[in-house]
């Protein structure tokens, strides 16, 4: 399926998900575009962390897509569960990436990790060589 760019996406009155925020959601961040080596680097990393925020019934609310931008500004590198709409993942995970401003590096069983390099290059914590 051909997902498109999150400025193309549609305006506050037809939401792409159903939220009453607009669309795009405001952040000053720009999708990065990553190489392979950096990506393999941000899988090893995503690993290892612990699921931040997690998708329940409620599915992709303001709240949700406002919490998970604040965890993306202070992790840059955040793992994201699917505790409900399980079904609905292999949907969800590009919009909420979209939704972001980040980029989707890998969703595996019902689990995605999600990048957005922090804006403030002085508050960076993820380096690459």
């Amino acid at each position: 399926m051909n997902y498109p760019m999150p400025w193309a996406w549609p305006g506050p009155s037809e939401s792409a998900v159903g939220l009453s925020i607009p669309v795009p959601f405001p952040h000053p961040a720009i999708v990065t575009e990553l190489n392979n080596k950096q990506i393999s680097h941000l899988k090893g990393l995503g690993q290892l962390l612990e699921p931040v925020a997690r998708i329940g019934h409620a599915g992709l609310s303001d709240a949700f897509i406002v919490s998970l931008n604040k965890a993306l500004d202070d992790h840059e590198l955040v793992k994201v569960k699917f505790s409900a709409l399980k079904d609905q993942k292999k949907v969800l995970t590009p919009q909420l990436a979209a939704l972001t401003h980040s980029r989707l590096i890998m969703r595996v069983g019902n689990v995605a990790v999600l990048y957005r390099e922090q804006a403030d290059p002085e508050k960076r914590k993820i380096r690459f060589e």
